[in-house]
C-alpha cells in the first residue's frame, strides 16, 4: 500500500473504525450469512425436485416438515432474489375457436331450448 489507512479514510470521509468493521465482516461472515447460503440451496433443491411448480408457500411447508425453521416471507425473498418463479397450470378454457369458425353454432348453444324449432 502506498498510503496509510488513516489517510485514505480521511480522504474518503469514512471513520477508521467503520473501515475495520467492514473488513472484519468480509473476512468472517456472521451466522445469518452462512445460514442464508444453506437455506438458499435447500430452497433451490426443493424447487427443482418439484419441477418448478412449488410456490413459496409450498416450499415453506416442505422446509417446515423437514425441520428447518424459516419464515414464509424469507422463503419468498430468497425465491425472488434467485429469480425462481413457480409455473402455473393452464386454466381451463372453452373452445372459443369453434364459435369463431361457426357463428351459427354459438347462436344455437346460447338460445333457450323453447325457441329452437325443428
Amino acid at each position: 500500500m502506498r498510503h496509510s489507512i488513516s489517510w485514505l479514510c480521511r480522504k474518503l470521509k469514512v471513520a477508521r473504525s467503520g473501515y475495520y468493521a467492514r473488513r472484519e465482516q468480509q473476512e468472517a461472515p456472521g451466522k445469518r450469512t452462512s445460514d442464508n447460503a444453506v437455506i438458499s440451496a435447500e430452497i433451490e433443491a426443493v424447487f427443482r425436485d418439484h419441477k418448478s411448480f412449488y410456490s413459496c408457500l409450498r416450499i415453506h411447508q416442505e422446509l417446515r416438515v423437514a425441520g428447518r425453521c424459516v419464515g414464509r416471507h424469507r422463503v419468498a425473498w430468497f425465491m425472488s432474489s434467485s429469480q425462481l418463479r413457480a409455473k402455473t397450470h393452464r386454466a381451463f378454457r372453452t373452445c372459443s375457436r369453434a364459435f369463431r369458425l361457426y357463428p351459427a353454432l354459438s347462436i344455437l348453444i346460447y338460445q333457450p331450448s323453447s325457441r329452437i324449432k325443428y
